[in-house]
């Protein structure tokens, strides 16, 4: 759900959703600080975006329309989709980030979180 993996904040939607709700640039920055430190933000140590996702098991990724990280979700399954894998994306419109926090309440939420759900029991083992 909104995996935050572009921790340079090179994909477009840093920029054109820099002040969207919940998760916004300058939190991005703060929370990119404390976990990356003085190394390479773009490290395939650090993020799974630049790493191999070649044998990932199936994967499924849901994101708002309106997040700071939307080109994050749209780029790791486009790259898990050109390195062989099977990779699931939904937008779900006009959600910012961790709008299934917000379950039972919007209708959205419920709705995101039963999904994932579904996905798990059609690919568990």
């Amino acid at each position: 759900m909104s995996p935050a993996l572009d921790l340079a904040g090179d994909l477009g939607s840093h920029t054109t959703n820099a002040d969207a709700p919940l998760v916004n640039r300058q939190l991005a920055d703060l929370f990119t600080a404390a976990y990356v430190g003085p190394g390479d933000p773009r490290s395939h140590a650090v993020t799974p975006l630049n790493s191999d996702l070649a044998n990932l098991p199936p994967v499924l990724v849901h994101v708002g329309s309106w997040e700071l990280l939307f080109d994050d979700s749209v780029t790791v399954v486009e790259r898990i989709k050109a390195a062989g894998g099977r990779a699931e994306l939904k937008v779900w419109e006009g959600m910012c980030h961790s709008w299934q926090l917000f379950a039972p309440m919007l209708e959205e939420g419920m709705a995101s979180i039963e999904e994932a759900g579904a996905f798990v029991r059609r690919h568990a083992a």
